[in-house]
């Protein structure tokens, strides 16, 4: 997928995020671990988009140890036929989920 792809979806779940009423930044260039930081009612959210859903064990890992380490609840955003859902990975419930 290329970068600018990559970016109009992270940017779609962050729109989805906001009409839940998270409170959301981009992590421009993912540096980090994360993609976006998402916070709704004094919780963090540390997301990885990831829209064919694809993401390594090491991956994976290194999301939960990072959420671990400064608590935040890493989550990934895949894309499921049509719609997108943001999973916890502590407990993979979907938190757009209504």
């Amino acid at each position: 997928m290329s970068v600018k792809k990559g970016r109009r979806f992270e940017e779609y779940v962050m729109d989805k995020l906001k009409e839940r009423d998270f409170y959301c930044v981009r992590s421009a260039g993912s540096k980090g671990v994360f993609d976006l930081l998402a916070v709704k009612n004094g919780v963090p959210w540390g997301i990885q988009c990831k829209k064919a859903g694809k993401i390594t064990k090491r991956e994976l890992e290194e999301l939960r140890e990072t959420g671990r380490k400064y608590g935040i609840i890493p989550c990934l955003a895949k894309k499921e036929g049509r719609r997108v859902v943001v999973i916890c990975l502590y407990n993979d419930r979907d938190i757009l989920a209504s």
